[in-house]
């Protein structure tokens, strides 16, 4: 039996170091590969088989093996549902919100009128696809001016060809920019500053087979790329925020690095997004440049399948 208990717990040490490594791979590898994209919807995916085997070693009435057990699991929560707690500060200057409006779902005067109580400066709305649609958000947000890709101006019928727009506050000076697919850019000023702010739809497939997730991988991996040398062109801070389709686990956050999370600065709790009706992942994100503070991060619920974000920020030098 004392044989039996050694065997067990050097078997689920070993196993703890191999869930030690899966956590550390994120930031130990910071090139995505192609193995990356179990990370994209089962983030976990590499822990649950090695936590599984874990169980019948710790039923070897070994307590050593109990312990790793006990640590396997821990340490596989706080990778995949990581938890802040933090006050808002001061020295915000500016507020930013992200919603995926679900437009052919939500209820969108209700949605904007739930939006417009934060008082945003900027609005990222994702999956707007009529121009019926856009049209209700335009006149609801009459303080605004929306932007959003030029080839959302080249109507497949009453559809958008893509839906992704940025609304701006009147009182910003703005500049529409050029922009990828699934992305919105406005560059705007006010006191002298510019800022670059963007509104994102992660790309994927609507396979969901292995190819299909690998092939999402690689997109959002380019579109991170492309996300990043716009943003490196801009000369002006940037603030990012959509709907990314992936949790900060997907290979694009590793692309995205250089940029930092509204959540990890400000968050408060898990800030899951998605689906709204029992959120269990956070999909929705708000990153910026470093010349950017965070100074609060909130979650909201606008009635579409995704809960908003919202986040105020300020700026380094100010």
């Amino acid at each position: 039996m004392r044989r039996l208990r050694e065997s067990a717990w050097r078997v689920s040490l070993t196993l703890l170091g191999a869930l030690a490594v899966s956590a550390l791979y994120r930031g130990v590898v910071v090139t995505p590969i192609g193995c990356d994209a179990y990370l994209l919807y089962l983030p976990g995916l590499a822990f649950f088989p090695l936590l599984a085997l874990q169980v019948p070693l710790a039923a070897a009435r070994s307590k050593l093996a109990r312990l790793s057990l006990l640590a396997g699991l821990l340490l596989s929560f706080v990778w995949l549902m990581p938890f802040r707690f933090s006050f808002p500060k001061g020295g915000a200057s500016a507020r930013v919100l992200s919603l995926n409006i679900q437009a052919y779902h939500t209820d969108l005067p209700s949605a904007l009128e739930r939006i417009l109580e934060r008082e945003p400066d900027f609005i990222c709305f994702q999956e707007v696809w009529t121009k019926s649609q856009f049209q209700v958000i335009e006149d609801g947000l009459a303080a605004y001016e929306l932007y959003g890709h030029p080839e959302d101006e080249e109507y497949l019928g009453t559809h958008f060809k893509y839906g992704t727009f940025v609304a701006v506050e009147r009182s910003w000076k703005r500049r529409h920019l050029p922009s990828p697919r699934d992305t919105a850019m406005v560059r705007v000023e006010k006191d002298g500053r510019w800022l670059l702010v963007v509104s994102l739809h992660g790309r994927k497939s609507h396979d969901v087979s292995p190819l299909g997730v690998l092939r999402t991988a690689e997109m959002q991996k380019q579109q991170a790329e492309e996300l990043i040398g716009f943003a490196s062109r801009a000369r002006a801070p940037v603030v990012v925020a959509g709907d990314f389709n992936a949790p900060d686990s997907g290979p694009a956050f590793k692309v995205l690095r250089r940029l930092d999370s509204a959540f990890s600065q400000a968050g408060r709790g898990f800030a899951l997004t998605f689906p709204a009706s029992f959120p269990i992942v956070r999909i929705d994100h708000i990153l910026a440049s470093e010349s950017v503070f965070f100074s609060d991060f909130a979650t909201f619920d606008a009635g579409s399948d995704h809960l908003g974000v919202v986040a105020d920020f300020g700026f380094d030098d100010q």
